[in-house]
């Protein structure tokens, strides 16, 4: 069965949540919420990556999250088996989540490919130091600019060989690939019809990168807005619909980890039709 990963962005601009869980009590109940209702990851970021999206340095990035430090202690210690990711680009804002234990995997939606100017080491440097589980999600360019880069000979081809080569040179510089998680970046860089490819052809693309365990991140993003008929939270149901295509089409295992917003709803949704799709045996 696979896990479920519940965003919580602790930030005033992200595309869903944006400006929702920036109080202790806020962050605290819905991460709460969340581990009981059997998430087994907290992703954790305070820089949003929606398309258009101004980035912002390091030391607010630190201090918006800073908050919620204690916070996420006292998670880790009610849910033993829960593991925190720091969702960030910048290597920095990871050695320090690392290093105080505010996190224990890294989720970086450039996939490794941001450099900060001040920072010696790469992200990969840092994975590697770690040893941590780091999520490397397929991206071009930056959240201002990604929009204007969804030109592809094959989308399936080219997205393989990106990733492939990101993966590449992790382990040059040291990281295991028992490490590794991929993850797609479903609606960065790409249009709707490649990210509705790219879900369809999961498996072929596992199967290229040698089985890695992968995320899939669909949750509320336009790919399921019905073609902008439904708004951001509307759109929990099409959500569903994409996990269950996953589970109805794909071998068992296709996907490892599901990020969602709403672990409850997308996680009942999910064993419900498993448990459907029982009694019909």
């Amino acid at each position: 069965m696979p896990q479920w990963m519940q965003i919580l962005n602790i930030t005033p601009d992200s595309f869903s949540d944006g400006g929702k869980l920036l109080t202790h009590d806020a962050f605290f109940q819905h991460a709460q919420e969340a581990l009981q209702a059997g998430a087994s990851y907290l992703d954790i970021g305070a820089e949003s990556s929606r398309p258009q999206a101004i980035g912002i340095y390091a030391d607010v990035e630190r201090e918006r999250l800073m908050p919620f430090v204690d916070a996420v202690t006292s998670l880790r210690q009610a849910f033993p088996h829960c593991r925190v990711s720091i969702d960030t680009v910048k290597p920095s804002v990871a050695r320090w989540a690392l290093e105080i234990g505010f996190a224990d995997t890294v989720n970086d939606v450039s996939g490794g490919t941001f450099q900060e100017a001040d920072e010696s080491a790469s992200m990969f440097e840092l994975v590697a130091e770690h040893a941590c589980p780091f999520v490397l999600m397929h991206r071009r360019g930056t959240p201002k600019t990604m929009d204007g880069l969804a030109v592809y000979d094959d989308v399936v081809a080219d997205v393989t060989q990106e990733i492939q080569r990101q993966i590449e040179l992790a382990v040059a510089v040291g990281v295991k690939s028992s490490q590794l998680i991929v993850d797609l970046g479903i609606g960065f860089a790409k249009t709707q019809e490649q990210n509705l490819t790219l879900i369809r052809a999961l498996p072929e693309i596992k199967q290229a990168l040698g089985d890695l365990p992968m995320l899939l991140g669909v949750s509320r993003k336009r790919v399921t807005s019905g073609n902008g008929r439904l708004g951001v939270h509307q759109r929990e149901a099409t959500t569903a619909v994409l996990h269950q295509f996953v589970a109805s089409e794909h071998p068992a295992g296709t996907v490892d980890v599901f990020r969602v917003h709403d672990v409850l709803q997308q996680k009942t949704a999910w064993d419900l039709w498993h448990t459907l799709k029982a009694s019909f045996l």
